[in-house]
């Protein structure tokens, strides 16, 4: 077995405090469009059009930049040469004025919301966990991996969406599903609350787990209410105006953890700004505690990817299959 991963296996079976760090991977279910590229396919097809240009013109530029699109790969290729993601939606947001955040919420609570969690939740408990092509498997391991280690004090998500709050509430309803004495099945015990800028709720007290939204939070289709406070971090400017803000919540949230913490990174690339920034920042080397990245292992980019960041102190966990290494820290059979 992997080193670093019996590493993890013994911080978790040892109570070390720790705290994971979740990117859009989180999200993944078959026949779902709500990782990154695909928000951003979404944005492309649906900004552009606005365009004042000819039609061939917004044609062209809908195929150079839409990351989803596999039939013209030099002419991606091209297009993800003149604009990163960030600036891709920094160009749709121009674009979209103040419809860009109810296009963002739509593209996710349309393809999952409250109703399709509970079947989801159904399907994982009724499978143990053994399927992996269980919807939203990775979501509910990870909400069953935080209830049943109370060791696991915080997350930081960089995803905009209540799902992981949603999905750790489904599961605590099944509570014949856990064994005797695991603490957090009793909602009354362990209440997990998103927490984000301009958050208006009931204070947190000794049961809530919060749930760190860096990058902003978007509310459910029947829940939005518009709040100044709460920025969301998506385009180039947006991540610009976050970086310069270096007194945040946001920025100190992540530091502190970083610094302190076992730490363990899930469905994230780390090619994300702020993450890169932040981990700079932390000087990892100085955290006697291990800070865990679980990562595709594949070809030659992907490996010097994996040396990389080892070089920067990171505990890298490379797999091709994610399923079984979510059994093996939920101690499930492979």
């Amino acid at each position: 077995m992997d080193k670093n991963l019996l590493n993890l296996k013994s911080d978790l079976k040892d109570k070390k405090q720790m705290v994971l760090f979740l990117g859009a991977g989180v999200n993944y279910s078959p026949n779902k469009a709500l990782l990154w590229n695909d928000i951003i396919s979404r944005f492309i097809q649906e900004a552009l059009p606005l365009l004042e240009m000819p039609i061939e013109d917004v044609t062209y530029l809908q195929r150079a930049l839409d990351p989803m699109n596999t039939a013209d790969i030099q002419l991606q290729l091209q297009g993800n040469s003149e604009f990163l993601p960030e600036t891709k939606v920094a160009v749709v947001k121009q674009l979209l004025g103040n419809t860009y955040i109810p296009l963002l919420q739509n593209i996710i609570y349309s393809q999952c919301n409250s109703e399709v969690l509970k079947d989801a939740c159904e399907q994982y408990v009724k499978s143990n966990s053994n399927i992996k092509d269980t919807p939203f498997y990775t979501l509910f391991s990870v909400a069953e991996l935080i209830i049943r280690n109370n060791n696991i004090k915080a997350v930081v998500t960089y995803n905009y969406d209540n799902f992981l709050c949603e999905a750790i509430k489904l599961l605590q309803k099944h509570k014949d599903y856990f064994d005797a004495g695991i603490e957090r099945v009793n909602e009354k015990e362990f209440y997990p609350i998103d927490a984000y800028s301009g958050w208006m709720d009931n204070p947190f007290n000794e049961t809530s787990f919060l749930i760190y939204h860096i990058h902003g939070y978007i509310q459910p289709l029947d829940a939005f209410i518009p709040n100044e406070r709460n920025k969301i971090v998506m385009s180039l400017d947006e991540f610009y105006d976050s970086a310069k803000d270096v007194y945040s919540w946001q920025t100190a949230t992540q530091i502190h953890f970083l610094s302190h913490y076992a730490c363990l990174f899930i469905g994230a690339s780390l090619s994300d700004m702020t993450m890169q920034r932040v981990l700079n920042y932390a000087n990892l080397q100085y955290n006697r505690e291990n800070v865990y990245y679980l990562t595709f292992e594949g070809n030659a980019i992907q490996t010097l990817k994996n040396m990389f960041h080892e070089e920067n102190h990171l505990c890298v966990i490379a797999t091709d299959s994610f399923e079984n290494i979510y059994k093996e820290l939920l101690n499930k059979k492979i």
